[in-house]
């Protein structure tokens, strides 16, 4: 049902670091990189779940 104004996008819902932590949708790497730069008591979008982890891969290590 293609237009239907009830559906809620994806990513306006946000999550806590915890259900993230418990997602089936990650990798363990990319949970062990959300575990390490999240904070425990703010909620995020799936967009800046997406945007922590492609940053933290293109940091530069000096």
């Amino acid at each position: 049902m293609k237009g239907n104004k009830n559906t809620v996008s994806e990513e306006a819902l946000s999550f806590s670091k915890q259900q993230y932590l418990e997602s089936k949708r990650y990798t363990a790497q990319e949970k062990d990189v959300l575990n390490a730069l999240l904070s425990a008591e703010e909620e995020y979008t799936q967009e800046q779940i997406i945007n922590i982890v492609d940053e933290f891969h293109r940091r530069v290590v000096e």
